[in-house]
């Protein structure tokens, strides 16, 4: 099922109708629950380590990883990249945590340095 191992632990939807996984071949990939088929496969960026799904009707999947870029938001059914994030100073950056804030309707990240 997958071409590549995984880089990052993988999510489910808030709803549990999907599983996110992200892998060493940089490819982010939305599988349907419980049948675990592909339904989205879009390729980063960024090598990516962390993901977060959000909760609510504007939810957003982000993608942490490294590099100049390390940070991506995507659309939770098709995976559309819908922005990606720089380091400020043009410098590369790792992201070393990504956690859903269902309570707060955010997402939260951690840059490891």
């Amino acid at each position: 099922m997958l071409d590549a191992p995984l880089a990052a632990p993988p999510v489910i939807a808030a709803d549990g109708s999907a599983l996110y996984a992200a892998t060493a071949s940089s490819e982010l990939l939305r599988l349907t629950v419980p049948a675990l088929e592909p339904a989205a496969r879009t390729t980063l960026a960024h090598r990516p380590v962390a993901l977060a799904a959000g909760s609510g009707p504007d939810a957003i999947l982000l993608v942490g990883g490294q590099g100049e870029e390390p940070l991506s938001a995507h659309d939770p059914l098709t995976l559309a990249e819908l922005a990606r994030y720089r380091h400020r100073d043009g410098k590369t950056a790792t992201v070393s945590a990504l956690m859903d804030n269902p309570g707060r309707s955010a997402l939260v990240v951690g840059f490891g340095d």
